[in-house]
């Protein structure tokens, strides 16, 4: 099995050391080769199941509009605002 961990790595947005590309690699493979095994089970009979919880009603609450804090409070607490907006640092983007 041939793929570029480095590109694993860029796309996953992580930092990963040159000396732990290829011990990531062989964990990669070898969970590879068990996904490789689950594909190939035989499930003849057995019905599709989305959850793996037997499913239950939920009962519905009616929302209720109660007092809550002012804006003013949680801009108390951030550590930068501009305007009344919580300023933070950009997310992580490819180059």
């Amino acid at each position: 099995m041939d793929f570029d961990i480095k590109k694993i790595a860029r796309d996953a947005s992580i930092e990963l050391p040159e000396e732990y590309e290829e011990d990531i690699k062989e964990d990669l493979i070898e969970l590879f080769d068990h996904m490789k095994h689950l594909l190939e089970a035989d499930l003849e009979g057995f019905l599709p199941t989305f959850s793996m919880v037997e499913a239950k009603s939920l009962e519905l609450f009616e929302d209720i509009v109660d007092a809550s804090l002012s804006p003013e409070v949680f801009l108390e607490s951030a550590p930068s605002i501009y305007e009344r907006y919580f300023v933070v640092p950009r997310g992580s983007q490819e180059p």
